[in-house]
C-alpha cells in the first residue's frame, strides 16, 4: 500500500503551556516528511499560544469563530492531504501513530479510522480514573452508531467534504455528529489499537465535572439533529440514573469499609464510584439544561 499524503490537524485555545510538546511529537512521526503537513489552528486564544506555535514549521492558522469544530474545519478548508488526521493541544502522538492509522485506509468505504487514547502519566485519582473509563476509543466504535473521538482519528478529506464538513455550532461532540453522518451515509469507521495518542486528562473532580456537564449539554443538540437516526423523538435513560444510585449509595459505603483491607491503591479504590457519581450527576444536570435549551426531553 502506498502511503496516502496526510494533513495533521491540531486545534488549540490558550494552550501556551502544553501546545509545544504536542507539536513536538508530531514533528518527530515516523511518516515521510513529504507527504506530511501540519495545521495548527488557534481558536481565538489570549495567551501566548501564537507565538509558540509560530516557532514550528508548521502551518499556523486563526480561528475567531469560538469552537473547537470551526477551528478544524478551517484547517479541512486548507489542507492539501487525502487523509485528514486529528489530534488535540493536551496530547502527544506516539512515532508510529500515523503510520499505524494510515495502514486502515484499504477500502473506499472506509470513512474513518480512531486510534487508542491512552492518559499521560497520570497522577491524581481522577486522572487514573479517567484513564480506566473515559476517552475509551474501542467502546466508541462499538456502539450502535459509532463514531469516533478526535482526539485520535483520522478521515478520508473527500468523505468530509461530501458530508459538508464538521458542524461548526455543536461546541461539544461534534466528532459523535460526524460519525453518526457518516454511518448514516454507509460508510464505516475503523479501530486501531497501535495507533496511540498520550492524553492529559482531567485532575479535578470540578473539571470532571464540567467535562461532562458540556458533554450532556451538547448531546442534547445532536441527539434533537438525529431523530430520525434514533428513530425516537425523546429519550430517557433510566439507567445513567440506576447507575449513579448504585456508585453512591451501594459501592461508596463498601468501598470505604473494605479499604484498608484493599492491596490496591486505595485512594483510587474509594474514588472510583465518587468519580463514577460526579460524571454522570453532572452529565445528567448538562442534559436537563440542554433539554430546556433545545425544547425537547433528552434527561
Amino acid at each position: 500500500m502506498e502511503l496516502p499524503t496526510v494533513s495533521v490537524i491540531v486545534p488549540v485555545h490558550n494552550a501556551e503551556r502544553i501546545v509545544g510538546e504536542c507539536i513536538e511529537s508530531i514533528l518527530d512521526l515516523n511518516y515521510p516528511k513529504e507527504k506530511t503537513e501540519v495545521i495548527v489552528v488557534d481558536n481565538n486564544s489570549t495567551d501566548s499560544t501564537k507565538e509558540v506555535i509560530q516557532k514550528y514549521p508548521v502551518r499556523y492558522l486563526f480561528e475567531s469563530r469560538k469552537g473547537q469544530f470551526y477551528a478544524r474545519n478551517l484547517a479541512v478548508k486548507n489542507a492539501k492531504g487525502e487523509i485528514l488526521a486529528f489530534t488535540d493541544g493536551d496530547c502527544e502522538v506516539d512515532k508510529n501513530w500515523l503510520k499505524n492509522l494510515m495502514r486502515n485506509f484499504t477500502d473506499d468505504k472506509i470513512a474513518g479510522v480512531g486510534g487508542k487514547v491512552v492518559a499521560y502519566n497520570p497522577q491524581t485519582v481522577v486522572e487514573k480514573y479517567s484513564a480506566k473509563y473515559v476517552l475509551i476509543q474501542e467502546w466508541n466504535v462499538k456502539e450502535k452508531y459509532p463514531y469516533i473521538v478526535t482526539a485520535n482519528a483520522a478521515y478520508r478529506r473527500k468523505i468530509i467534504e461530501e458530508l459538508g464538513y464538521f458542524d461548526g455550532a455543536q461546541y461539544s461532540g461534534g466528532d459523535v455528529d460526524m460519525g453518526w453522518r457518516v454511518t448514516k451515509a454507509g460508510y464505516k469507521l475503523i479501530y486501531e489499537p497501535d495507533a496511540v495518542v498520550l492524553h492529559k486528562h482531567r485532575t479535578s473532580l470540578y473539571e470532571l465535572y464540567r467535562q461532562f456537564y458540556r458533554y450532556g449539554r451538547w448531546y442534547v443538540r445532536y441527539f434533537k439533529k438525529h431523530r430520525d437516526m434514533l428513530g425516537k423523538n425523546h429519550t430517557i435513560d433510566w439507567g445513567i440514573y440506576k447507575v449513579m444510585f448504585k456508585a453512591l449509595f451501594l459501592r461508596l459505603p463498601w468501598r470505604i469499609l473494605n479499604a484498608p483491607f484493599h492491596k490496591g491503591d486505595k485512594a483510587l479504590y474509594v474514588g472510583i464510584p465518587i468519580c463514577q457519581f460526579v460524571q454522570w450527576f453532572a452529565y445528567k444536570l448538562g442534559r436537563i439544561r440542554g433539554s430546556i435549551e433545545r425544547r425537547i426531553i433528552c434527561l
